[in-house]
């Protein structure tokens, strides 16, 4: 059954502000970062790490939504902009980089707060996206943050319209004659690694891919081409990088070993930071499989709150913690959702746990 929601939300930080929690407002202010941050497929970092609030909000809002009663379509859609927001918040925490491969570990280690779990980039990618849903169109959509990525999108996925989105990315990026080089007078094709590192996704060898890879393709790949694997460039991809045909990242300017690094959520000496986000889930009724709005008899109620606080002990150390408390409850259909928080204690119908708590250090040597 298919759940209808009711999500409120509110953010602090020092002073109050709102915003909605809900799919829409988490779809919505996904589609401005995009609309505002990427030109042509590149990301406008600088800019991103000049002014990191809208970020910032954003990265609030995945580290605590919660996504339990989504649709397939919505959590879907949501896991890949987690996964691109993820990445280009990294790079932000980083920055400024020449490759996503200049922090140890960037995909497989650092571990990040995604809708309520503590996991890395690849375990979006694998365990909460290609094991799930099992389609080879996300690796399209999903961006490493490099140039040998498929170019990414100045826009969010929504579940609405989601399939077709898929469709429409993996058409444009397997005609784009950077990502797929075919070479007539050769009778060569060269493809990216993509299809090395994932084969399984879209066959059992290289002639099942080239077939894959048809399906989307204006003017195929004749069958008996030979296939060969382009280097993969690690290249930021970064709208002030000229991105050109065949460049690879051993080509662009080094970077000095030794950079300049300014946070961009350091507290002076003797500031303080609190920052809190409330979220309220309820429903009392639902869809049936034939999609049929039926009164479910209860309403079930859930809430989940996160509060973090900061202290400047210095310029280069700020210190505080973390905390995260979860609420959940079952009443008569007809009350009031509400009555959550009076944190009743009634082992059968409510539930009230503090999920987390722990210190949280924020050091930075220059």
């Amino acid at each position: 059954m298919i759940k209808k929601t009711l999500i409120l939300s509110s953010f602090i930080l020092l002073t109050l502000s709102a915003y909605s929690q809900s799919q829409r407002g988490f779809f919505g202010l996904s589609n401005q970062f995009f609309k505002t941050n990427i030109q042509n497929g590149l990301v406008d970092y600088e800019k991103i790490k000049q002014t990191p609030k809208e970020l910032e909000n954003l990265t609030t809002i995945i580290k605590t939504i919660s996504i339990e009663n989504w649709t397939d379509a919505e959590k879907k859609a949501f896991w890949i902009n987690a996964y691109n927001l993820t990445v280009i918040q990294s790079i932000i925490d980083n920055y400024p980089i020449v490759s996503p491969n200049d922090v140890s570990d960037f995909f497989d280690a650092k571990k990040h707060l995604v809708a309520g779990k503590t996991i890395t980039i690849n375990d979006i990618e694998n365990k909460e996206l290609r094991a799930v849903y099992k389609d080879p169109r996300l690796h399209f959509l999903l961006v490493c943050g490099a140039v040998s990525c498929p170019s990414i999108s100045n826009f969010a996925y929504l579940p609405n319209g989601l399939n077709q989105q898929l469709e429409s990315k993996t058409k444009k990026t397997l005609n784009d004659n950077d990502f797929i080089r075919v070479d007539d007078d050769k009778k060569e094709v060269a493809i990216s690694h993509i299809f090395d590192w994932y084969q399984q996704d879209f066959g059992q060898n290289k002639k099942e891919v080239i077939s894959y890879i048809n399906n989307y393709r204006k003017n195929q790949i004749p069958t008996d081409y030979s296939i060969k694997y382009y280097n993969y460039n690690w290249a930021l991809n970064t709208i002030k990088l000229e991105k050109r045909t065949h460049q690879t990242v051993q080509e662009l300017p080094k970077a000095p070993s030794l950079q300049n690094y300014t946070p961009s959520v350091l507290l002076k000496k003797g500031q303080v930071e609190v920052k809190s986000f409330n979220g309220l889930y309820t429903d009392n009724s639902g869809f049936n499989q034939n999609r049929q709005n039926i009164a479910s008899g209860r309403r079930q109620s859930y809430f989940t709150g996160f509060i973090q606080t900061l202290y400047g002990l210095s310029p280069q150390i700020n210190i505080g913690i973390d905390a995260q408390i979860k609420s959940v409850r079952l009443d008569a259909s007809n009350s009031s959702p509400f009555k959550l928080f009076t944190f009743e204690k009634r082992s059968k119908t409510t539930r009230t746990a503090l999920s987390y708590i722990g210190p949280n250090t924020i050091l930075t040597i220059r």
